[in-house]
């Protein structure tokens, strides 16, 4: 990911400039509170809405986002 501005109105973004690569062994967790911006990066990232601006590339096809079942708290990125 390069460049990201992620947010839900372009002249007021929640994120900006966000740069940074997940390898394919790698296993990322995001942590905060809510309401922080978490489910919004995620969403920026598969391609939703939230992403204003900003290159994602991925080996795979494509991305989705998984609920996870165990812990309905946590989200889990998956290839699709």
């Amino acid at each position: 990911m390069s460049d990201l501005f992620i947010g839900y109105n372009h002249r007021s973004p929640l994120i900006t400039g966000l740069t940074f690569q997940i390898e394919r062994s790698e296993r990322v967790a995001l942590v905060g509170p809510n309401g922080i911006g978490k489910s919004t990066l995620l969403k920026a990232v598969i391609g939703g809405r939230t992403r204003l601006s900003g290159d994602v590339r991925s080996a795979h096809a494509s991305l989705s986002v998984i609920m996870t079942k165990s812990r309905p708290d946590s989200l889990q990125i998956k290839p699709y």
